[in-house]
């Protein structure tokens, strides 16, 4: 079929092609078709898409699709996605995905997602990423990331922020922290902790600081704290500051 024939295609037709019919198609043959013609495809047929296809599907085909048939798309059909495709997904198609799904996502993905569709991603699909794909986050979408995400943190996800990543935390985000996830901190990141953001620790927080989290802080995070939080600390803690 040419490019002009496959743009005449009627919904029916495309509707009757078979799984080996669609993977047969040239990228240029599946971007010819009429958005509605491709919005017909079953989950069937684009179980048939090939990762060669999916990587070359244009925005406007991929917009196209509902939240079932995006949904549908395997893991390894996901993971064909360039960082362009991922980024013109609707936020409504990144909250359908399973936790599964998002955690085939790459590192390089997962860096491609804009911060309206990290703010769409449930904290069931937050708490699903692994230390690496955290680790992937750029400091703008650490920075965007709601207090209800930072809280769905298990420690482990917390331990793969990067120095950078640690920094870039605003106050707000900090005083979300769980004790344990304050206690899971290794000492490089504590001693990326901003002097603005340990001032305003509360209770929660301080009771969370080891000994040798508390160790490992430099002068001017040690002078940033209170009198009111040195009153929170125990007497473990506060031996360790001097």
């Amino acid at each position: 079929l040419t490019t002009s024939g496959v743009r005449t295609l009627s919904t029916t037709q495309v509707g009757a092609l078979t799984t080996v019919q669609i993977g047969a198609l040239t990228t240029t043959q599946l971007n010819a078709l009429a958005t509605t013609a491709f919005a017909a495809l079953s989950t069937t047929q684009l179980s048939g898409l090939t990762t060669t296809q999916v990587s070359r599907l244009s925005t406007t085909a991929l917009t196209a699709l509902s939240t079932t048939q995006i949904g549908s798309f395997t893991t390894t059909q996901l993971g064909a996605l360039g960082t362009g495709q991922i980024a013109a997904l609707p936020t409504r198609d990144i909250a359908s995905f399973s936790t599964t799904q998002i955690g085939s996502f790459s590192a390089t993905q997962i860096k491609g997602l804009t911060t309206a569709q990290l703010a769409a991603m449930t904290t069931t699909q937050i708490g699903g990423l692994s230390s690496v794909q955290i680790g992937a986050l750029t400091t703008t979408q650490v920075a965007s990331l709601s207090t209800t995400d930072i809280a769905s943190f298990s420690t482990t996800q917390v331990g793969g922020f990067t120095v950078a990543q640690i920094a870039a935390l605003t106050t707000t985000q900090f005083t979300t922290f769980s004790s344990s996830q304050i206690g899971a901190l290794t000492t490089t990141q504590i001693k990326a902790i901003e002097v603005t953001d340990i001032a305003a620790f509360t209770s929660v927080q301080i009771s969370g600081l080891t000994t040798t989290q508390i160790g490992n802080l430099n002068q001017a995070q040690v002078s940033a704290f209170t009198t009111t939080q040195i009153a929170w600390m125990s007497t473990t803690q506060f031996a360790a500051i001097l």
